[in-house]
């Protein structure tokens, strides 16, 4: 049994509350937000948890062991680090830190506490993207050109980051997972457009070994939520979409080759091959709850974590590149 506080009740604190209670190995004994209304409701719901408007309270508990820190970016770093050196096992939300240094101090605090830090990148426990991954490992798809993503909806807007750091996260860490390593270069552009010094969108592109190019669209302005990634090979094709609710993930037999073995490339005939779709068998499984219950795991058997502190590292690394070639206008930063 592990005894977790959760630190920030706003979005998603109620969220890993829930899963406090269907999981049968956590125990949740505290709350901590600065925020007394919000208190008061997780109180009426949850009357035998103590609660504190002050996280540092929540952290001199002995018994606690773990905590789930679930508030704005700006304060991962700060409390997450106070949290180690009360010898307290963490799970953070996305993004780790909001700059590498901070990123760096924590990757080697908890290699110092031996404690657990351990980032909630939600898509690498969704079932429909390890399928995908499998599909592309297993070569099924064939060698991979390209990947577009979209995630984009109308709202919510963020006041604590802009959409490069809300949204980025995502897609960052969910290809680094499918493509099994961090993208040499990156570019990117974005626009303000609701907010002076806050962007609301983002395009991001993104060059992998072997050639694989990545596009990513982000944004808060946006007529409807769209949350996919396409990913092109040269055999087959194959659409994520987390929106969809029967067909989270499909396969398109189809392609383009050449059939000419002549050199003189005005001579080579392109051929088009439009196959069938296939809709694999996905298990339906909540990927928040897979994420928590890994970290339960990681905690009771001292297990390194799928998405553990180096995993948020990198992809804060990554979001920090993006800001500089913003400043650049675009122009390439090499990772």
């Amino acid at each position: 049994m592990v005894n977790l506080g959760i630190i920030g009740v706003g979005y998603w604190g109620p969220n890993f509350a829930r899963l406090c209670y269907e999981e049968e190995n956590a125990s949740l004994c505290w709350f901590a937000d600065v925020d007394e209304e919000a208190l008061r409701k997780v109180r009426q719901k949850y009357p035998l948890v103590k609660t504190t408007k002050n996280y540092k309270e929540l952290l001199k508990d002995k018994k606690l062991q773990a905590v789930v820190i679930t508030t704005p970016a700006q304060t991962h770093f700060k409390i997450a680090k106070e949290a180690m050196l009360a010898k307290k096992h963490v799970l953070v939300e996305k993004p780790l830190t909001a700059n590498l240094k901070e990123a760096r101090i924590l990757q080697n605090l908890s290699k110092k506490s031996k404690r657990v830090l351990m980032v909630d990148h939600t898509f690498k426990y969704n079932p429909a993207i390890r399928r995908l991954k499998e599909l592309i490992e297993s070569g099924e798809l064939g060698k991979i050109y390209y990947i577009l993503g979209s995630y984009s909806a109308l709202g919510p807007i963020r006041k604590d980051v802009d959409v490069l750091w809300d949204l980025g996260p995502h897609w960052v860490y969910t290809l680094n997972y499918l493509l099994g390593s961090k993208p040499l270069l990156v570019d990117a552009k974005g626009g303000e457009y609701l907010k002076s010094g806050m962007k609301d969108v983002v395009f991001i592109n993104l060059k992998y070994p072997q050639k694989v190019l990545a596009n990513i669209h982000i944004t808060w302005i946006y007529p409807k939520k769209d949350r996919s990634l396409t990913v092109i090979g040269d055999k087959k094709m194959a659409i994520f979409d987390d929106v969809s609710p029967d067909a989270k993930l499909a396969v398109y037999d189809r392609g383009v080759s050449f059939n000419s073995t002549d050199p003189n490339f005005a001579n080579l005939q392109a051929v088009l091959r439009d196959g069938d779709i296939v809709i694999p068998k996905v298990e339906s499984k909540e990927p928040l709850k897979e994420c928590f219950r890994h970290f339960l795991e990681c905690v009771a058997e001292k297990k390194k974590p799928l998405t553990d502190v180096n995993d948020g590292a990198k992809v804060v690394e990554i979001l920090e590149k993006a800001m500089v070639s913003m400043r650049k206008n675009g122009a390439s930063v090499v990772i």
